[in-house]
């Protein structure tokens, strides 16, 4: 727990000395200033995330999605958008992942999860109600948990072993959009993807690569740059 704790407030130490999460530009700034400003919150955003990030956590993590015969995404409002790219990439390599997202139906959803599946939970707060009830039904079945979470303890910390952390810089309603935290959200699935990516490296490449060029004939371009007959 000392450990811990000593880590978070060196943490948030750190983060004083960054950008302003909840409010990075002001009305007075031009567009090319908002641009910098806006770029350089995300890029703290990335590093925030990755000296967050537990080698033995993270290995946990991909371990529990790669081995699960269908990952199952809970998570509200637009971390559930956030998830939708994470879900393209894994059905490009033939990983089933199912956003829930019907309102009424995720505890139904949780409920019915096959025993061979895992749950991935994206929640900053930790604290949304519909999410603890979610992991309290998976939890009674079973069913593995990843979550991804801002630092500190919360509710959600309370029931899982495995967690992701996020970059803790915003304010749950005093700021002008979550560009911070989605940017850590969509870093640390982008890890993720990556992690069991690399299990089958050459056997998922050639997958993607097959598919694309059997299946993605209107894709073509003149530039040199994006020219694929070097493959």
């Amino acid at each position: 727990f000392k450990e811990s704790f000593l880590s978070e407030i060196d943490y948030l130490d750190k983060s004083k000395d960054g950008m302003d999460a909840n409010i990075p530009f002001t009305k007075r700034d031009d567009i090319i200033s908002i641009a910098n400003k806006i770029a350089k919150l995300e890029q703290e955003a990335i590093s925030d995330t990755l000296s967050l990030i537990d080698n033995k956590i993270l290995l946990q993590a991909i371990k529990i999605l790669d081995k699960a015969s269908t990952i199952n995404i809970f998570a509200a409002s637009n971390n559930l958008l956030n998830a939708k790219e994470f879900q393209h990439n894994m059905k490009r390599i033939q990983k089933d992942v199912r956003i829930h997202q019907l309102h009424g139906e995720v505890l139904f959803d949780a409920y019915l999860a096959k025993s061979d599946s895992c749950a991935l939970i994206i929640s900053y707060s930790g604290e949304t109600l519909s999410l603890q009830r979610v992991m309290t039904m998976l939890k009674r079945h079973n069913i593995p948990i990843v979550l991804m979470t801002s630092i500190g303890e919360n509710k959600s910390t309370e029931q899982v072993e495995c967690i992701l952390r996020l970059a803790t810089r915003e304010k749950l309603y005093s700021k002008i959009a979550t560009f911070s935290t989605d940017t850590s959200i969509t870093y640390l699935l982008d890890v993720l993807y990556s992690g069991i990516f690399v299990k089958d490296y050459d056997n998922y490449l050639a997958l993607r690569r097959k598919a694309s060029q059997l299946i993605e004939l209107e894709r073509t371009s003149s530039s040199k740059i994006l020219n694929e007959s070097d493959i």
